[in-house]
């Protein structure tokens, strides 16, 4: 009773540093730098071309960085890689501050910020989630994307309330010192696994055969894929696809969501508050749907979701300042909330032990296909003076990526207990 209460003590302690650094993170970075867009782009008098392909750069830098980074969690341990990526991350924000060019903020964007946070933010959180829970994986996911989507809701209106008064600059120092005093400490409670400490996941004990000496896990058996041995289904490459096709989408969107809500009518405080209920929105979606995903089928409810922000994109194609913006918002709310949820698809179709590998794989293909969309917006915009086109490229993808999710299957196994696993995704 003892060592079940210690590993259900640890794997909820697991949980919640990795929602505070997904928080954290990912609100100031992945949510933040659309705040960060307009001001840096009018102070360093760079195009909007120019500043996403910063932006796009930084993914295409993570599709390179993931495979590594994958490999260095499984071989290092999560608690290592994440103090190094949130040093860096920390230090990159301050150095953001001091930019004068393009070209230094080029460097400090891609050499620092995004190298931590691709390698930290990134992949840490939801590899530790996903190793230490199985069968209540998607309730603890839900919790854990419910946490990053808090960090949307509150950071982007703090930090566009922070450019208001302090401007840019200031308001990336502080930033800087914020993730130093925040995730350092956080990243010192990470554990490699439970079984490294002797435990179970899910706060499980070990029980006993009758006839037999060894312990044998209440866990329920799953695959264990190598990532070379999940290259070669079909499963992985469908599955990249439909994340590549989600990902290029909603990085697009993402980046230049206040911009557009400038182009649709508003200033860019409200913008930045539109972007922050989108994610205020997605937090009880997350939940609804992590404890969904552990009696449905998680594909399906992602597919569904994707099919919930095309109709967004063709409402906010017409739509006007107002009451139709915030029923964009409720809208868009839904792929939201299924972007991270959807990575442990990785651990129900190929086990745990490789997890952050395997996502790193993937990544490495994901990265390059979110640094497009940004660009493209970007570029579009630029000759255009318009979102238009945009929109229906967004729409599209999302589009695609709903059916490749929907004929989405488990990879073919043997065992009938792995094939009872894999089930429930």
């Amino acid at each position: 009773m003892l060592k079940r209460a210690r590993a259900a003590f640890y794997g909820w302690r697991i949980l919640a540093v990795s929602s505070i650094t997904g928080a954290v993170g990912g609100g100031l970075t992945f949510f933040g730098f659309s705040v960060f867009f307009l001001p840096i782009s009018e102070s360093l008098k760079i195009s909007r071309a120019a500043a996403s392909l910063v932006f796009s750069l930084s993914r295409t830098e993570g599709a390179i960085e993931g495979p590594i980074a994958g490999y260095l969690i499984d071989k290092l341990g999560t608690r290592k890689v994440l103090f190094a990526a949130a040093a860096m991350m920390g230090i990159g924000y301050i150095l953001l501050a001091k930019v004068d060019s393009f070209v230094t903020f080029l460097l400090v964007y891609l050499l620092v910020i995004s190298f931590g946070f691709n390698a930290g933010v990134m992949h840490v959180p939801m590899a530790a989630v996903n190793t230490w829970f199985v069968r209540k994986r998607g309730l603890v996911v839900g919790i854990l994307t419910a946490c990053m989507g808090l960090g949307g809701a509150f950071i982007p209106p703090l930090l566009s309330l922070g450019i208001g008064h302090f401007g840019w600059r200031t308001t990336a120092l502080l930033s800087g010192l914020i993730v130093l005093g925040i995730l350092l400490p956080c990243s010192l409670v990470f554990r490699r696994s439970p079984e490294s400490m002797g435990l179970l996941p899910d706060g499980d004990k070990a029980r006993i055969m009758a006839d037999t000496g060894p312990g044998v896990s209440s866990v329920p058996e799953q695959a264990d894929f190598g990532v070379g041995q999940a290259m070669r289904t079909g499963t992985f490459w469908m599955m990249t696809i439909a994340m590549c096709l989600r990902m290029a989408a909603f990085n697009g969107l993402v980046m230049h969501f206040v911009a557009i809500m400038v182009w649709k009518g508003t200033d860019e405080a409200e913008g930045a508050v539109l972007l922050g209920a989108m994610a205020l929105l997605s937090v009880p979606l997350r939940l609804l749907i992590g404890w969904t995903g552990d009696r449905l089928p998680r594909s399906r409810i992602i597919a569904a979701a994707c099919g919930a922000g095309v109709l967004a994109m063709l409402f906010l194609q017409y739509a006007e300042p107002g009451w139709q913006l915030w029923m964009f918002v409720a809208l868009i709310a839904f792929p939201d909330a299924i972007g991270p949820i959807s990575w442990s698809l990785i651990a129900d179709f190929f086990g745990r032990q490789r997890y952050a590998s395997i996502r790193g794989a993937m990544t490495a293909f994901t990265g390059i296909a979110s640094a497009v969309i940004p660009v493209v917006a970007g570029i579009l915009f630029d000759k255009t003076q318009s979102y238009e086109l945009t929109l229906w490229i967004v729409a599209a993808l999302l589009a695609l990526s709903a059916i490749a999710f929907a004929i989405l299957r488990p990879p073919g196994v043997k065992s009938p207990q792995v094939r009872e696993a894999t089930s429930a995704a």
